[in-house]
């Protein structure tokens, strides 16, 4: 895990331990020579490329040091094979049936029926089955149910309706064509079907295996004790799963196998859990959202089958005991209170009693009258089932609806393993999932290559039946080292660039900003840090000694002004010393706070959208150390706010595409995450170059509808842009680059029904009719992944860094990727720990660089671009080290984090909130929303979120 290669002081680092590359045993690295050749031939093959949508790659990358790699895929031999697939539905008695019941039975269905009539089939278990033979006789099947613990039915087992219908047929040979074929052949959305088809045939067997937990659709876990894992507090605990995923490259279909660290439950008593959750601080509100959707098995009442095996009941947890459960029944339960104990919740028991002869109800007799009365919990589990509660005041657990409810006691409840922690898990065992997660890489890859295996059945190529051999060796590709950019600072003076990293040494900003009338605000919610005025003091004028130090007009630090709040709710506070503070009209104000979001989010609100004062926040305790290096790096960003330029870099590393004629811009979407209101919206971001350094990034933002991923005002977004940069050039861009962050490949196509044309709309009101119809601005857009699961290791001690990651500038275009596409995974940082994640760059539009590099060929077109996206690495203003993602979809998504600040009464309800009052869902709470990240005017053209 190496976060995004922040970079962490001006004046150098400790890299610590030296760890070797990964060696497997058995096997050595050697390059595919006859694949690269392929690859070559195919691209020449195809002929030059003038498609401006979803263009193909160019050429391959030529620039830089070679070297051989280690990958995450393993090769997928696969014949030219015809799957039958088919939509799957469940019923009993007319209606659908639990996710849960859906999988046991089509279990049952594949293993039963389907194998007595020699048919081999595979399922996803939720929606679709795959055969090796068409299905051409009824697609209608009676399911007895069978329990996995039993050995048959039950006497009075329960019947189940299996339904198929066919869906479509898969040509295995299609997918390898597509792969190789030079020609238009299927589409990347035919393929991705073909792939997905793959997925679910290689997830198969580890789906049904009792000891492997399945998580989402290609997500894997052993729940086996021996497995490693570590404690996180609360009742959580870190485990290793491994994500799959069928991938076509370049005349090959392969397996990506990566290790995913994850925060699960304990499988333990339900009463021990809410004690750790408790013991961990977790509120009282909270509790009823952490146990939503959690399965537990309940131990009083024993079932067992013929054979007299015990066979487990499990349940699933809507939510404690709510007050408006039940509402419609003619009964309404009695609920005092959310959460309420075993004594205080009351339901209807139905008693049966002879009924007199003749008396009906709706005409018809009955030999029973039905009566009842009201019981609590506790009397019926002490009465009904001989289980004395032994500690009454803890909440029961709703596990049927909130419409109709049925309570249980903790006391009868067992957390079943395996199920993956919901919401957001708190700052300190975020910190111990980072110790987890950082292993060396040689370690990760030799799980890959081992465990994950293992888990997936693939080492005993269980998936024979489909004509399909899995190689069992990491795949072994080519890539290239691109040398780091060189840096300018102030007086020309430049620095070279060792491991991705560069110090500040007796250098200046190359812009410094004046730091002129700034004011100081010490918040405190508890024990001060400093005891004394004077020893704040002390450290003001250390902070104001390391600003001058590298070039900042910083004036004499003033007096600070000390404010004591509350902890829970520090906004009203906030917002009336903020208010005062405005009316002295600072440059910037320098926020001490402690490590609180909530005062965070507060602050943030209040300066930026209330009323419109740069604020710089640093936390007490790492204020005081009186580190030069922390008050170094919070100049970087002060001086980014007050519209300084901290380093720069050739203009050479963009080719003919000038960047004092390029404007580069950045998208990025944030959704609601699990523990959100309902109120919270989706929020989209953009920033965008203004100049020729490169070095400023205004921003906007603006909310839409929940987990809307195309942005719904990007014509109004882009065109608040170019005037911005209008206003700063007095001309406008001649080409427009764009980074868009946080899109699927499943909607690549989407971006271009949807935000392209937006974006043109943008340009065709801001540009004249003239510029327009001569094509400019000229057009390029790029994709930017970052939850992919691709990793490359060095195969050569030489190659490999003090982490055992590959050396920074890597850049791999063959191998794992298809001639078809123009992308290529780029790793421009060096990781502190971990394994390094590149980020992963998709062109599905390009107006630019094929235009503007035709002398050098169709590689000038690749190499640019390359170039040009490594360069931009070494431009995030707040670091002195080159970062893992470029920074236009870096800074995007920095204002889509700040714009959670604002609406953390949406985002995080439990967390503090900066706004103050929350709305419901739907236009309402949207619109209120809004009003709540609209930044005050005097903000609007600073880079007030880094």
């Amino acid at each position: 895990m190496s976060g995004r290669g922040r970079g962490r002081g001006g004046y150098g680092e400790d890299f610590g331990q030296q760890f070797t590359p990964f060696s497997p045993r058995g096997y050595r690295a050697v390059e595919d020579i006859a694949a690269t050749q392929r690859e070559d031939t195919l691209l020449d093959k195809a002929g030059k490329d003038t498609a401006v949508t979803l263009p193909r790659r160019p050429a391959y990358g030529s620039q830089g040091q070679r070297v051989l790699l280690w990958t995450n895929y393993f090769r997928w031999q696969i014949e030219g094979m015809t799957l039958y697939r088919y939509t799957v539905g469940v019923k009993k008695g007319g209606k659908d049936v639990s996710r849960g019941l859906m999988k046991r039975v089509i279990q049952l269905l594949i293993e039963g029926q389907l194998k007595h009539m020699r048919i081999d089939a595979v399922s996803d278990f939720r929606s679709t089955l795959i055969s090796r033979k068409s299905l051409n006789d009824d697609l209608n099947f009676d399911i007895i149910y069978r329990a996995e613990e039993s050995s048959e039915p039950e006497d009075d087992a329960t019947q189940y309706q299996v339904l198929l219908e066919p869906s479509g047929t898969l040509n295995m040979s299609e997918l390898v064509d597509y792969s190789t074929s030079t020609t238009v052949g299927i589409s990347l959305s035919q393929s991705q079907e073909l792939l997905q088809a793959l997925n679910v045939i290689i997830g198969h067997a580890s789906r049904i295996d009792p000891n492997t937990v399945t998580i989402g659709r290609n997500r894997r876990v052993s729940t086996a004790t021996d497995q490693p894992r570590l404690s996180l507090g609360g009742s959580l605990e870190a485990l290793r799963a491994f994500v799959f995923s069928a991938r076509a490259a370049t005349e090959r279909v392969l397996i990506n196998v990566q290790v995913k660290n994850l925060p699960f439950l304990v499988a333990r008593p339900l009463t021990e859990l809410i004690s750790a959750f408790r013991s961990s601080g977790g509120a009282r509100h909270t509790l009823g959202p952490f146990l939503r959707l959690v399965s537990v098995e309940v131990t009083h009442i024993q079932r067992r089958g013929k054979s007299n095996n015990a066979i487990p009941r499990y349940k699933t947890i809507c939510g404690l005991a709510q007050t408006t459960d039940g509402e419609g029944l003619q009964h309404p339960p009695r609920v005092p209170r959310e959460g309420a104990g075993a004594r205080e919740v009351e339901f209807w028991l139905e008693e049966s009693t002879p009924a007199p002869e003749g008396s009906s109800k709706q005409g018809q007799n009955r030999s029973m009258a039905s009566e009842g009365r009201y019981t609590t919990v506790y009397d019926f589990f002490r009465i009904r089932h001989n289980v004395t509660i032994a500690d009454p005041s803890l909440p029961v657990v709703n596990v049927g609806t909130s419409a109709n409810p049925s309570y249980l006691p903790l006391q009868v409840c067992n957390v079943r393993p395996g199920q993956l922690a919901r919401g957001q898990i708190n700052p300190r065992q975020t910190a111990e999932m980072i110790k987890f997660a950082l292993r060396p890489p040689s370690a990760n890859a030799k799980a890959v290559t081992t465990v994950a295996l293992s888990l997936l059945r693939l080492e005993r190529n269980d998936v024979t039946a489909f004509d399909l051999k899995v190689q069992p060796q990491l795949l072994v590709v080519p890539g290239r080292r691109l040398p780091a950019p060189q840096l300018s600072f102030a007086q020309k003076k430049t620095t070279s660039v060792v491991n991705a990293r560069w110090d500040l040494r007796d250098k200046r900003l190359l812009k410094v900003a004046t730091m002129s009338n700034w004011r100081c605000l010490y918040i405190t919610a508890g024990q001060q840090v400093w005891s004394k005025p004077a020893d704040l003091q002390t450290c003001l004028n250390s902070f104001v000694s390391g600003l001058r130090g590298i070039g900042i007009q910083c004036a004499e630090a003033p007096q600070p002004e000390l404010l004591r709040v509350d902890a829970i709710n520090p906004s009203a506070a906030i917002s009336q010393r903020r208010h005062e503070l405005a009316a002295k009209k600072p440059s910037i104000v320098l926020v001490i706070i402690p490590a609180s979001t909530g005062i965070y989010n507060a602050v943030k609100y209040s300066c930026d959208v209330q009323e419109g004062v740069l604020c710089q926040c640093v936390v007490d305790s790492k204020f005081a150390k009186q580190q030069t290096q922390y008050y170094v790096n919070v100049g970087l960003k002060v001086n980014l706010k007050l519209g300084g330029v901290n380093h720069s870099i050739p203009d050479i590393n963009f080719g003919r595409m000038s960047p004092a004629r390029t404007m580069f811009v950045g998208l990025d979407v944030t959704h609601p995450s699990p523990g959100s209101a309902s109120s919270a919206p989706s929020v989209a971001s953009i920033v965008s170059s203004v100049e020729e350094t490169i070095g400023q990034w205004p921003a906007a933002s603006r909310v839409q509808e929940a987990r809307k991923e195309m942005i719904t005002d990007l014509t109004e977004l882009v065109q608040g842009q170019l005037r911005l940069w209008q206003s700063k050039n007095r001309t406008l861009p001649t080409n427009l680059v764009l980074y868009r962050d946080g899109v699927s490949e499943g909607q690549y196509q989407t971006v271009l029904d949807h935000e392209l044309p937006a974006i043109k709309k943008a340009i065709s009101s801001i540009y004249s009719p003239m510029e327009v119809k001569q094509g400019v601005p000229r057009l390029l857009i790029i994709i930017v992944g970052k939850r992919h699961h691709t990793r490359f290791y060095p195969t050569k001690a030489d190659d490999a860094d003090k982490t055992g990651n590959s050396k920074h500038g890597l850049v791999v275009d063959r191998g794992v990727t298809n001639f078809c596409n123009w992308d290529f995974p780029l790793q421009a940082h060096s990781a502190l720990h971990g394994t390094a994640k590149p980020a992963h760059y998709y062109v599905i539009y390009d107006e630019v660089l094929r235009r503007l590099n035709p002398d050098q060929g169709e590689a000038g077109a690749a190499d640019a671009l390359e170039k040009m996206t490594h360069g931009l690495c070494y431009l995030f203003g707040r670091a002195t080290s080159a970062v893992s993602v470029c920074p236009p979809a870096y800074y995007a998504d920095l204002v889509c984090e700040r714009a959670r600040c604002y609406l953390s009464q949406h985002f995080a309800p439990s967390s503090g909130s900066a706004a103050l009052a929350s709305e419901p869902s739907g236009s309402t709470g949207v619109s209120t929303a809004g009003r709540e990240v609209a930044l005050h005017d005097a903000i609007k053209s600073k880079m007030f979120y880094i």
